[in-house]
């Protein structure tokens, strides 16, 4: 019908303007109630900053009294700092001073302890010394029963007796060994030339055969002769 009257797909387009129009009336209808909500939610916003204007002016202001008591501590404190600073530098000028010193100090009492105990040990053997010597005064003097009885024990009188003994011991080992080296050396020469001897002669038979060898070649030496002459 629409067809023939040359109005083709009007109840469709009419169906969709309808539609659009419902839809868009549930969407003003929605921004409505979203523009109140928004509107609501606004006033609440308000009323609730107004609230806590009124409850923090106090606190705000009593913030501005403590941002001042802040600024004068900054700068007593910035001040404090400087001084501070530079009174450690002095004391850390003072404390390398005073470190060198007590290292010195360190270094005479190391020293001191050392030759204290150089010299406590030096005393300790000129002690020993003293009576070491003490003790060989009355070995060779005699007339001290212990003294005796540590000889008996030992089997010398004194150790002057037995270095005496050993000086005179080492000094005729020494006379046997100038015995001993004159004796070497007197046949020392002779044995030498002896020696020269021997290598001449070896050079000799070495030249020998080698001319023995060379007349065998040759035909112009039995073979007996040779090894004669070679045992030879």
């Amino acid at each position: 019908m629409e067809r023939r009257s040359g109005i083709q797909g009007y109840h469709a387009s009419r169906a969709a303007l309808e539609q659009a129009s419902e839809q868009k009336s549930q969407m003003d209808e929605i921004k409505g109630k979203t523009l109140s909500e928004i509107s609501n939610i606004v006033t609440t916003l308000s009323a609730s900053i107004n609230e806590k204007k009124t409850v923090l002016a106090p606190v705000i202001q009593q913030l501005r009294k403590m941002r001042v008591v802040a600024n004068d501590l900054e700068a007593e404190f910035g001040e404090k700092r400087r001084q501070y600073k530079a009174l450690m530098a002095g004391l850390d000028s003072g404390a390398v001073d005073l470190e060198q010193e007590v290292k010195g100090y360190r270094q005479d009492i190391q020293n001191d302890q050392s030759r204290y105990h150089y010299l406590n040990m030096s005393i300790g053997i000129i002690d020993i010394a003293q009576e070491k010597i003490l003790h060989e005064m009355k070995a060779y003097i005699g007339g001290d029963e212990g003294v005796e009885a540590q000889q008996k024990a030992r089997g010398f009188k004194s150790y002057r007796d037995i270095y005496n003994k050993k000086v005179v011991e080492q000094e005729n080992l020494g006379k046997s060994l100038r015995e001993e080296q004159k004796i070497v050396k007197a046949k020392h020469e002779p044995n030498v030339q002896q020696l020269f001897w021997f290598n001449d002669v070896r050079k000799l038979l070495l030249l020998k055969i080698d001319h023995n060898k060379k007349l065998l070649e040759s035909g112009g030496l039995e073979s007996s002769g040779f090894a004669q002459i070679t045992q030879d």
